[in-house]
C-alpha cells in the first residue's frame, strides 16, 4: 500500500470517535514505488506527531515469505533484513520516546 494508501485508510477509519490501532501495517523491501525505509518514516512519524490523534498503537508486519521459485521475487518486510528500516525505527522511536507506551494498559 502506498503512503497515500494509508492515509486515506486511516482517514476513514478515523471518521468515528473511538480509539484506533493500526496493525500489521507495512512495506515490503524492493517496493518499487517508494524505499520502504521512507515509507515506515513518513508513517512513524504521521502516527507518533498525532496526525490521527486517536490512533492508539501501531504494529508492524515484521514477516518475510516465498512467492515463487525466484528469491528476488520474494516479500520481506522485517526490519532485519533492512539497516536502513531498522535504523529510521530507531531513530523516530528515539525521538518521540515520551509518546511511546512501554507498559500495557489494563482496564476493567
Amino acid at each position: 500500500m502506498s503512503q497515500n494508501g494509508l492515509s486515506q485508510r486511516l482517514e476513514a477509519a478515523l471518521a468515528g470517535n473511538k480509539p484506533v490501532m493500526v496493525l500489521e501495517f507495512g512495506c515490503a523491501a524492493r517496493n518499487p514505488f517508494i524505499p520502504q525505509e521512507t515509507w515506515a518514516g513518513d508513517a512513524l512519524q504521521d502516527m507518533l506527531t498525532n496526525r490521527w490523534p486517536r490512533v492508539m498503537g501501531f504494529s508492524w508486519w515484521n514477516s518475510h515469505w516465498t512467492n515463487d521459485n525466484d528469491p528476488t521475487h520474494d516479500t520481506d518486510m522485517t526490519l532485519q533484513g533492512n539497516p536502513a528500516l531498522a535504523s529510521i525505527f530507531h531513530q523516530r522511536l528515539l525521538t518521540y520516546s515520551l509518546k511511546v507506551q512501554t507498559t500495557p494498559v489494563l482496564m476493567r
